[in-house]
């Protein structure tokens, strides 16, 4: 994920540890690996966020509820 324009925070959750950065340079990027929860929060006006992704969306691969996502990091 790169934010190509603007600025966003972004939250990231193990399910042990938080953290949370800042999107701002178009030239730096975040890669979200599998079972990692995320959070994209205070999107600047005009935000452009490029995603790149391995494969097309199946929305049965993602876990939509924190509490089921903590459930299953555990494991």
């Amino acid at each position: 994920m790169f934010c190509i324009s603007g600025s966003i925070k972004l939250v990231l959750d193990n399910g042990k540890k938080r953290r949370d950065l800042i999107l701002n340079k178009p030239n730096l990027g975040v890669f979200i690996d599998k079972m990692i929860w995320h959070e994209m929060h205070e999107f600047k006006k005009n935000t452009i966020l490029l995603v790149l992704a391995s494969g097309i969306f199946e929305s049965e691969d993602y876990i939509r509820d924190y509490a089921q996502f903590k459930k299953q990091a555990k494991t």
